[in-house]
This record gives structure tokens, sequence and C-alpha cells, in this order.
């Protein structure tokens, strides 16, 4: 990756267990459907699930109420974020209350700060895009990796694209294309604002009247009519479609970006 951290990537549809020294682990948790039975954290049926956390591990546990305790002998609806600091995770995100998908924590910025060295906890709330569930952060606020020494010559790419962070029109959205459709410095990979008022916006559904409707609904009726329009083709894969949608609805209340259009006059 873009600081030199093994990944391993998995697309399969079994939910990861029994992995040693995992580093850093983002999971639907009990969401998942999936998802080992209860307790869904832990060594039952012969397994480790997800596995044995490395020391100054981060973990962040996608469920709505997570975090509601850290007592044990809890009874169980949804997973627990606790029963990852017993498998040995050092820092866990959690929620206490009913989610808004679009505040949740991106693992992407917080894996990736994390891995340059910043502080878990600044990494962790710098990943929350607004605070619209009960976040939780859990561990050494102040717990930290050895930065990655620099690499003379070399120009940072924080996202790992191959583009220069100083020309990346994505700076942490992964963007090889570097798909501009709208010519406004931001790639279409982070720019759901595409009536181009500096926010992305939600009508609640609503798509009258015309002048309050939302970046979301302009591209989900866009996907609905099945018809193209390329500032609402978001992913570049040539249709506008749920994935674009989606895409929207988690860039919610923010603007677009960031890019390296941020840093110019």
């Amino acid at each position: 990756g873009a600081a030199r951290v093994p990944v391993q990537r998995d697309d399969g549809p079994d939910v990861v267990r029994d992995a040693p020294a995992i580093a850093a682990y983002a999971s639907w948790g009990s969401n998942d459907p999936d998802h080992p039975p209860r307790p869904y954290y832990g060594a039952f049926g012969g397994h480790v699930h997800p596995g044995r956390f490395a020391p100054r591990a981060v973990a962040v546990d996608f469920v709505s109420t997570g975090a509601r305790t850290f007592t044990a002998g809890a009874t169980y609806g949804q997973s627990l974020a606790m029963d990852l600091l017993a498998l040995g995770v050092a820092g866990v995100g959690g929620h206490v209350a009913e989610p808004m998908l679009a505040a949740v924590p991106r693992p992407d910025v917080l894996f990736g700060r994390y891995a340059e060295g910043v502080p878990a906890v600044e990494a962790y709330w710098s990943s929350v895009p607004f605070l619209g569930w009960m976040h939780t952060w859990v561990g050494d606020p102040m717990l930290r990796l050895e930065a990655p020494p620099a690499r003379p010559g070399r120009p940072r790419d924080r996202d790992g694209d191959g583009v220069p962070d100083d020309r990346d029109v994505c700076t942490d959205v992964p963007d090889p294309d570097q798909r501009d459709s709208d010519r406004d410095g931001y790639g279409n990979a982070c720019d759901a604002d595409v009536d181009g008022d500096g926010v992305v916006t939600t009508s609640w559904g609503a798509v009258f009247p015309l002048d309050e409707r939302g970046d979301v609904e302009w591209i989900a009726l866009t996907a609905k009519a099945g018809a193209y329009d390329a500032d609402h083709d978001l992913d570049g894969d040539g249709r506008v479609d749920e994935t674009d949608v989606a895409i929207a609805q988690l860039a919610v209340f923010q603007p677009p970006g960031p890019s390296a259009a941020d840093g110019r006059d």
C-alpha cells in the first residue's frame, strides 16, 4: 500500500477466521449475513473469529450498538467491540446508538493515517466525517506506530493510486484514471456535489421543488431512469446505478475532495 504496509485482499464470501497478527481490522460484525453466530467475535466452534491481533493493532466495528456495553456477560443482540479487545486489539472504535451510515469512520482514512504514525485517536477522529452517531474510541489515545521513513525523491501519494498528491484530483480515494467530468478540480470518485454548491446534499427523498432537490436525489433519479450523466457516474463504470447513489449517500454533508485543487488559489 501507499504506507508500505503489507495488505492481503480477500474477496471471498467467508468471514475471516484464525488470522494471525492482525494489524488493522474493519468489520460489519453481526450485520454481515455470513458472520458466525453469537458471540460473533472470539474463540468458539474450533476457530478464533477473526483471529489474534498484533501489538498496537486497531479496529472498527460497523454496527449500531457495538459499544453499548463493556461488561462481561452482556446479552447479545449485535456484536460487541469489547470482544475484539479480548482478542488483543489495542484500540477499537464503536457506536452506542442507532446509525447514520454517512457518519461511520472511513477505514481507509483511519488505517492510512495510523500507518503514517499519527496517534490512534487522531487517526480515528479524522476518519469520522461528522458526529451523526455516538462514536467511541476505546484504547490508549496516544497509541501510535513508528512513522515509515521518507523515501527521498518520491512524491507523496496518500491513496496509493500512482498519482502524486500535488496532482491528484482525489487525494484520499484511489482514482488512477483521474476522471473529472465537470472539470472543477475534484475527481468524480470524490465529487458527488453534482449541483456545484460546495457540499453534497440530500432532500431526504423529496424531488420537488426542483431548486431544493439534493445531490443524492439527482443521482438516484438518473439511476432509476436508466439514463447516463457523466457527472453522476461517480465510479467511472460507464453507467449510473445504485453504486453511485451509495457513494453519494456516504458523502452527504461533506464538501467534494479532498483534492490537489484545495491547495490552489
